[in-house]
Order: structure tokens, then sequence, then C-alpha cells
């Protein structure tokens, strides 16, 4: 780990995509770090190979509960599994991604799933009252300065905040209030 002016630069190897994300995912909910540049490199202690790596993340999505009746496909290349198909939610699309990730071999996951949802338009001022809500509510965010305003479903938040893990929240809680 190398820090300079709250940069934080991962290097090194670790054996799974798993370990890789939860490296920079704990870098980021580190206070102080403003941006995380992940130069961590996935190196397996065996590579299985592509074919065998396909099949167990064809396995893996089957074995699901949340994704067993989806039409989804993957097929993996030097590694890197590429995911299509079509998905309900955004929450079983990012699913199928966490699925993989900690399968042997996996050196990056390439997410192509389609979301086939629609969304529901609100009135912004509505939008508006939702999200300020949800900040109000946030226990990461209750005390930060945050304003909210939104043009035909664009929720636009305003203000600062002390960690990455806060900013992130704040997208998320906007998104969940109805954000376009």
């Amino acid at each position: 780990v190398r820090c300079r002016k709250g940069a934080v630069a991962l290097l090194g190897k670790v054996t799974t995509l798993v370990a890789k994300r939860a490296a920079e995912e704990d870098a980021e909910n580190t206070l102080g770090v403003r941006r995380v540049i992940n130069h961590l490199k996935v190196r397996p202690s065996e590579w299985p190979g592509d074919p065998a790596i396909t099949r167990a993340a064809e396995q893996a999505l089957r074995r699901d509960a949340v994704l067993a009746g989806l039409d989804l496909e993957a097929s993996s290349h030097f590694g890197k599994v590429y995911l299509t198909g079509v998905a309900d939610t955004s929450f079983q699309k990012n699913r199928a991604e966490a699925v993989l990730a900690n399968l042997p071999g996996v050196l990056d996951v390439v997410n192509r799933i389609d979301v086939d949802a629609q969304w529901q338009a609100k009135p912004d001022d509505q939008i508006q009252e939702d999200v300020a809500r949800r900040l109000r509510w946030s226990p990461l965010l209750d005390a930060q300065p945050i304003t909210v305003s939104v043009s035909d479903g664009v929720v636009t938040l305003q203000g600062t905040v002390e960690t990455y893990q806060q900013r992130e929240a704040a997208v998320k809680h906007a998104r969940q209030g109805g954000a376009r």
C-alpha cells in the first residue's frame, strides 16, 4: 500500500477477484482516503483453464437461488469472464457478478447483463422529498450538509462528506429515492 495526499495505490498479488475488490473497498472506507488506485493482480495458485472456468461459472449461476430462473450465460477468455443475458433487477445483475468473483481462476468479470426493468417516473418534488428524507435518516449522512435538487428525474447532490463511503451512500440513497 502506498499513500500520498489522500490517494492510495494498492500493489501486489491476491488469489481471487473477491480479495482484490475487498482490498479496494477497505481502502475506500478508510478515513482520509480520497482516491484508490487498485493495481492488485489476481494470480490464483492454480489456473484451471478457460473451459473449466466457464463450466464452473455456469454451474454457479444455476445453483444460486437468486439467479436460478434467469437465462444467463458465462464464457471465459484468458480468465476474464463475460456475462450476458437478461435480469429482472439491478440486484440480480450485480449478484451474478459477485457469485463469479470468488470462483478459482476468475481474473475479472465483464458484466453485460441487461436489466429488463422499467423506471417508474415520479414527480421531481416527490423525488426530492424522498431523497432528502433518506439522507436525513441515514446513520452515515444525517449530520452532513447535503442539498438535493431534481430536474426531470435527475438528482443533483451538493455538499461535503468526509469519506468515500459516505459519498457512495448518498448516491445509493438518491437512486433509492427515485433518481433516474
